[in-house]
């Protein structure tokens, strides 16, 4: 027989065994209340009661709508656009342009007139020696029109070149004072190309139109006696133009650029040439006067390299200023005269972009 120490020791356990044998077999937790148990796997949850619509403080009625804008939240006036001038209204984009030239030049005129003039029955080779012309403004002015998404620009361009000289000579065996004169128009018509060429700070241009040209010069010889010796002669003519723009920019100043322009024509035209002269035959004063008159080709050639610069912060305006050269060839060439006519200088310009 067991001692009662292990009787007891053997009690404890069975009452052990039983208690758990008893919680094992309990039923599980009820759920929440309301709810029932839960029976997880074939259940259907329940809806979730309506949100209660609160109306607005002070008001019985629906709740109020969000405000609707009826357009743009206005600028302040500092950022609102400033109204445009009238003129930018005359293209679709506004885009036209006005250049003002102004050239202090060298006019030369290269002449070698010659013609038979009758005094009465005798005749006199009438030839007059050119006197150095002054230093003399040319003024420019130009007005052009950008065409639309990158189409180039056309333009319309006048300028202006007088110019006279006084010097002594002896002319026939007299001493003389020769006057000489000068006066030139010219009238462009063309159409400018945009940027051909895809080059870091470079800007170059083509282009083409038509020309006429006016070009006028005397030369007068006075002495004593009535004697005096004239040749004028007087050109005008039109023609096409070529045009070439080559603009480099410097990168050290922004703004500033290297731009050099050149330009070729070849026109054709009217050319009228006179010779007069005067002296004292046999106790009285003789006149005679020839004239000539003959279509001609002449040539022109015009050349400009300077600087130009447009500030970055005001990109619609431009300054300019470079030394300019022009010739015109054959201006004066009737058999056996010849003449050509050059000028070169000092020029500035001003654009401005609308």
């Amino acid at each position: 027989m067991p001692s009662g120490r292990y009787q007891h020791c053997i009690c404890t356990m069975v009452w052990a065994a039983m208690a758990i044998a008893v919680s094992a077999q309990a039923p599980p937790p009820s759920g929440l209340p309301g709810l029932g148990a839960p029976q997880f796997g074939s259940e259907t949850l329940p809806p979730l009661p309506p949100i209660p619509t609160i109306p607005p403080s002070g008001t019985g009625g629906a709740p109020v709508p969000p405000p609707a804008f009826g357009g743009p939240v206005p600028l302040p006036p500092w950022l609102e656009a400033k109204p445009k001038p009238v003129w930018t209204s005359l293209g679709p984009d506004g885009a036209l342009w006005f250049q003002s030239d102004v050239g202090i030049v060298a006019p030369a005129v290269g002449q070698q007139l010659q013609n038979t003039v009758y005094l009465g029955a005798n005749p006199f080779t009438v030839i007059v020696p050119q006197a150095p012309l002054d230093w003399a403004a040319m003024p420019g002015i130009t007005l052009g029109y950008n065409i639309p998404e990158n189409g180039g620009s056309f333009l319309m361009r006048y300028q202006l070149l007088a110019s006279q000289g006084v010097s002594p000579f002896v002319v026939d065996g007299v001493n003389t004072s020769v006057t000489s004169r000068l006066n030139t128009n010219i009238i462009d018509i063309g159409y400018m190309t945009n940027n051909l060429i895809q080059m870091p700070r470079y800007d170059v241009r083509g282009g083409f139109g038509a020309r006429y040209s006016g070009v006028y010069f005397d030369s007068v010889a006075g002495g004593d006696n009535g004697f005096f010796r004239k040749i004028a002669n007087n050109y005008s003519g039109a023609g096409p133009t070529a045009r070439l723009d080559i603009l480099r920019q410097i990168s050290l100043v922004p703004g500033l650029s290297i731009s050099g322009s050149s330009e070729i024509g070849v026109l054709i035209g009217n050319l009228d040439q006179t010779f007069a002269a005067g002296q004292t035959i046999g106790g009285s004063v003789v006149n005679g006067q020839t004239e000539v008159n003959r279509s001609v080709t002449t040539y022109d050639l015009r050349a400009d390299i300077g600087l130009a610069y447009r500030p970055p912060s005001a990109e619609f305006f431009q300054v300019y200023a470079g030394y300019t050269f022009e010739q015109f060839f054959n201006v004066g060439g009737i058999s056996p005269s010849s003449a050509n006519l050059l000028y070169q200088g000092v020029l500035l310009s001003f654009r401005f972009d609308y």
